[in-house]
């Protein structure tokens, strides 16, 4: 990721396991199998260091089927 440029980034969160994709990767850069909360419902948070200006868009939030 280059500071200052938009990236693509892709979230799948199943139970306590979450993978990203970043700029389109078929496979997840990064697999995180401890979600805080992962068995909850209805809360989505994105958060960068408080030092860390970001900016979202066209972000869409799909359930699973």
């Amino acid at each position: 990721m280059i500071p200052g440029e938009w990236i693509k980034l892709k979230i799948e969160v199943s139970g306590s396991t979450a993978k990203f994709y970043v700029a389109g990767a078929t496979q997840p850069n990064l697999i995180v199998n401890d979600v805080k909360g992962g068995a909850s419902e209805g809360g989505i948070a994105l958060w960068m260091h408080a030092s860390t200006l970001a900016h979202y868009r066209n972000l869409v939030i799909t359930p699973s089927p």
